[in-house]
C-alpha cells in the first residue's frame, strides 16, 4: 500500500491518499476495493476514508477523503493526480505491508 502525501487538489491543504499497487505493479485499486483490514490500515497511516456518492458511477464507494474540506478522491483523479505522480518521482509516498 503506497500512502502518498500531497495537497488536496481544491482546498491546497495536506491530504493523504491510500492506493494498492497491483502484484506485477501494472495497475492499481483505491479504497472503493480495499477489505476492511485495509481500510484500518490506510487509517493507522493518516488516510481518511469515507463512503461517498459518485454523480458519475451512480453509487456509493469507499473514498480517499480530505480532513479540510471534506472533497474525495474518485479513481480517475486517485490515478492521474496521485498514483501515477509517485510512479513518475514526483510525490513523497511511504509504503505499508499489507500483512
Amino acid at each position: 500500500m503506497y500512502i502518498i502525501a500531497t495537497d488536496c487538489y481544491q482546498c491546497n491543504e495536506k491530504l493523504n491518499v491510500a492506493v494498492i499497487s497491483t502484484d506485477n505493479g501494472n495497475g492499481f485499486c483505491g479504497p472503493e476495493s480495499f477489505t476492511q483490514k485495509e481500510i484500518k490500515l490506510a487509517e493507522n497511516n493518516g488516510v481518511i476514508i469515507q463512503m461517498r456518492n459518485s454523480w458519475t458511477k451512480q453509487k456509493d464507494y469507499n473514498a480517499n477523503i480530505c480532513l479540510h474540506c471534506k472533497v474525495f478522491v474518485d479513481r480517475h483523479f486517485l490515478f492521474t493526480e496521485y498514483f501515477l505522480e509517485v510512479m513518475n518521482g514526483y510525490l513523497e509516498f511511504k509504503t505499508v505491508d499489507l500483512n
